[in-house]
């Protein structure tokens, strides 16, 4: 018995043909019958070597087919048989992500979803935009090994443009290509209102930084002159008439100079001066 494939898909016709091996010619004028086994409880008889049938359903089935030769009254039965394996064929292979549209430098969960028996490659490859020499073509495949028929992955978005996503799915009896795109966009530009309104808020915080820094130099210049003591006076009179004392303050080292006149008027017995 001859058969093109030892897997075929479900609901998919297989014709089979039982070739009887005769090369001296006896069973030439012979009546042959065949009955035919399917392997799931189907039985067929025929008087042709071929049949033709399908499988609902995914499974491993074993075909027999019982030749029986009649010439003069004689009967003569052979046996063949062969195994097949029915599968699912890929089906459904969609590529679905949250938005067609996407701002560029966020990312997008891109998924992969089939039907089809396992075990299924999985394959996905995206192409970006032709116009950016850096966004080559990449391809990520996954071996499925149960009923699940899935895969995800995360792309990051880093040009403007059209991106093109090609899922192909295949297992030993099918395969299937979906594709799908998604478009990458400039983030929104800001209206002109708001670009005003934070240009202003710009400008008030500055303005209310420099206020605060002159008010608090200001203050600090105050503490100074209230607490300042001079001490340690040290006449030294001169034979000009407008000679000037030195005097010398013992905390800070500044140097003030007072009129000689000014100074002997003072009948003060204080060593110390306030400022």
């Amino acid at each position: 018995m001859s058969n093109p494939s030892c897997s075929i898909p479900t609901k998919t016709k297989l014709t089979m043909e039982a070739d009887l091996h005769d090369p001296s010619y006896f069973f030439e004028e012979a009546v042959l019958l065949y009955k035919w086994n399917m392997g799931n409880g189907m039985i067929i008889q025929s008087s042709l070597p071929e049949l033709t049938y399908s499988y609902p359903k995914k499974g491993d089935y074993n075909i027999t087919v019982n030749i029986t030769a009649i010439k003069e009254e004689r009967k003569m039965v052979g046996v063949w048989w062969r195994t097949i394996r029915v599968l699912d064929a890929i089906t459904n292979l969609t590529i679905k992500s949250r938005s067609s549209s996407v701002q560029v430098g966020n990312k997008e969960t891109v998924n992969v979803t089939c039907n089809g028996s396992p075990p299924v490659e999985l394959c996905l490859t995206v192409d970006g935009p032709s116009s950016d020499w850096s966004n080559q073509t990449n391809t990520t495949c996954v071996m499925v090994l149960n009923d699940t028929c899935h895969t995800t992955i995360n792309y990051y978005f880093q040009s403007l443009g059209e991106y093109t996503f090609q899922a192909a799915a295949s297992n030993n009896v099918s395969f299937a290509v979906s594709v799908s795109t998604i478009h990458a966009h400039a983030p929104p530009a800001l209206p002109a209102q708001s670009i005003t309104a934070i240009t202003v808020a710009v400008i008030a915080g500055l303005c209310m930084t420099s206020f605060a820094l002159i008010s608090f130099i200001q203050h600090v210049r105050k503490n100074r002159k209230r607490n300042v003591e001079v001490a340690n006076f040290d006449f030294q009179f001169r034979e000009h008439s407008d000679s000037f004392v030195k005097l010398k303050t013992s905390i800070f080292g500044w140097k003030r100079y007072i009129s000689e006149k000014s100074l002997l008027k003072d009948n003060s017995s204080s060593n110390f001066y306030s400022l």
